[in-house]
C-alpha cells in the first residue's frame, strides 16, 4: 500500500470553493467598513471646521466672512463671502471635498463632505449615504444619497424629514 503525499484534487477544489465562499461574505463587509471609517474622518473634519466657525462667530457676530476678523483667526474667504473649509487632515482629503456655505442670510451655514470624483461608482453615490452634511441653525449632522444632499441643501433645517438623508 502507497502511502498518500500532498493533497487530492477534491481536497483542493473543496478548500478553494470554502474560501471563496468566506471572500464573497466577508468582502462587502469590508467595503462597508472602510465607507463608514472615511464618513466618520469627515465628520471629525465638519466637527473641526464647525469650531473654528463658532470662533470666528464669537469675534465677528456674524458667519460672513469680513477682512479684519478673519485675519486675526487666520480663516481665508470665498467669492460668496462664506469661510473656506479647514481641512488640514490630509487622510480624509483623499477622499472628500469640503465646503462652507452661508444659510439663513448669514445668521447660519451648512457645512458639506462631498465624495472626491472617482471615489465611489455613481451607484453608490444614488444608493448609499456617502455625503455629510452639517446644518448650524438645526445643530443636526445628516448623512445622505446625492439627491439627498441636493435637497438638504433646498431646505433650511430640518434634516430629519429629506428624503435619501439619516440625521445623526
Amino acid at each position: 500500500m502507497r502511502t498518500q503525499k500532498g493533497f487530492t484534487l477534491i481536497e483542493l477544489m473543496v478548500t478553494i470553493a470554502i474560501l471563496a465562499i468566506l471572500a464573497a461574505i466577508a468582502y462587502p463587509s469590508y467595503i462597508d467598513y472602510i465607507r463608514k471609517g472615511r464618513l466618520e474622518d469627515a465628520r471629525a473634519t465638519i466637527l473641526d471646521n464647525k469650531k473654528l466657525m463658532e470662533r470666528y462667530y464669537g469675534a465677528a457676530r456674524t458667519f460672513e466672512c469680513k477682512a479684519p476678523y478673519s485675519t486675526n483667526i487666520g480663516v481665508a474667504c470665498n467669492a460668496n463671502k462664506a469661510i473656506v473649509a479647514n481641512t488640514s487632515n490630509s487622510k480624509v482629503n483623499k477622499y472628500y471635498d469640503f465646503e462652507v456655505q452661508l444659510a439663513d442670510n448669514g445668521s447660519n451655514y451648512i457645512i458639506t463632505a462631498t465624495p472626491k470624483e472617482g471615489v465611489y461608482n455613481n451607484n453608490v453615490l444614488e444608493t448609499q449615504q456617502v455625503y455629510l452634511i452639517y446644518h448650524s441653525g438645526s445643530e443636526s449632522y445628516a448623512k445622505c444619497t446625492s439627491s439627498g444632499k441636493t435637497n438638504s441643501l433646498k431646505n433650511d433645517k430640518n434634516m430629519k424629514t429629506i428624503e435619501g438623508c439619516v440625521a445623526l
